[in-house]
């Protein structure tokens, strides 16, 4: 340490900044959070709007 006096200082810089960019690889942005949550609110439409064509039109879902 006496000899190399900015190893440890430039090692705290390297650390941390390691440790943003895994932090932004791992984790979801805001947009993706918001992005997943309008994917499964779609999707919950779907399926209910399917559930409704087979409550309304039972027929056609039996004739098999």
């Amino acid at each position: 340490m006496q000899v190399y006096k900015s190893a440890l200082p430039s090692h705290t810089v390297y650390t941390l900044n390691v440790e943003r960019i895994l932090n932004r690889m791992t984790h979801p942005s805001h947009e993706e959070l918001e992005h997943d949550e309008i994917y499964r609110q779609e999707m919950n439409l779907k399926q209910n709007l399917n559930d409704r064509k087979r409550l309304l039109c039972p027929e056609t879902n039996s004739a098999t």
